[in-house]
């Protein structure tokens, strides 16, 4: 009961630890950007350009924090996690109290993989064995059909489409059995089963070539960016969407077509 009580009532600092161990291990993700106050905390990257240039792009980032903090749902409070995406690329942001912000870059199908482990970290109500009683939400599974590393909660894998959802215990390799929002123990006998039965997998999407996540965020942050301003001065919605178009149109090709050409 006491480690239950612990594992509920961990830091931010902690929870942006988690969502890092969890985002590192995983196949396609770019970055996972940690923020304090609207100010860079920490930045893990795989990718050394985003390192150097990070600080230049928190702007961008700080305006979808302010989009997310106007999703307001009926009846009152804000969104505590978002995924925004275009095209292949994603940012899936967390907040995960007193002003820590986690931002995951990536693959848009991986961040939608891995969004139930994040929101349940920010929940503080996270997964554990029920045989070892050991976290499983920050852990990773390697995908027996692609071969691709893929969140251990994700049943389906977001690179190939492989449905396998019984798998061993990253700690005490108990079988498992994950169920939307839950898992329980599983017999040995259905591990061997699964792999055969595996859904054939579906097309892989190809990333755009030449182009960077820095290029996504901009992108991003000037789409966001309009939508907030035009929607929040009380502008009809639809009549914004029509009237902005051809403009944000034009700032994704010039960032994504337009460098292809070069």
């Amino acid at each position: 009961m006491a480690e239950e009580q612990r594992v509920n009532t961990f830091t931010p600092e902690e929870a942006l630890t988690q969502v890092i161990t969890l985002a590192n291990g995983v196949d396609g993700v770019d970055a996972v950007i940690g923020l304090h106050e609207g100010l860079v905390y920490t930045v893990q990257s795989s990718r050394p350009e985003f390192e150097q240039k990070v600080d230049e792009y928190v702007g961008h980032i700080n305006e979808m924090l302010t989009l997310m903090e106007k999703r307001v749902v009926d009846g009152g409070g804000k969104a505590e996690t978002l995924i925004v995406s275009s095209r292949e690329r994603g940012l899936l942001i967390a907040d995960l109290g007193e002003r820590f912000t986690a931002v995951v870059v990536g693959d848009k199908n991986v961040l939608k993989s891995m969004s139930d482990s994040v929101e349940r970290i920010v929940g503080r109500n996270l997964l554990r064995c029920p045989a070892c009683k050991g976290i499983i939400d920050v852990h990773n599974y390697r995908c027996p059909v692609c071969g691709k590393s893929i969140p251990f909660t994700s049943a389906v894998c977001p690179h190939c489409g492989a449905y396998t959802p019984v798998r061993e215990c990253p700690i005490c390799k108990t079988p498992l059995r994950l169920k939307p929002g839950s898992v329980e123990a599983a017999e040995r006998e259905e591990l061997e089963a699964i792999a055969p039965r595996a859904r054939a997998p579906r097309a892989v999407a190809v990333e755009a070539g030449g182009n960077t996540v820095l290029d996504f965020i901009v992108g991003s942050a000037a789409t966001l960016s309009y939508f907030v301003v035009t929607i929040g001065t009380g502008i009809d919605p639809l009549r914004a969407v029509l009237a902005g178009l051809p403009a944000i149109l034009g700032i994704w090709l010039v960032l994504f077509w337009g460098k292809k050409r070069a």
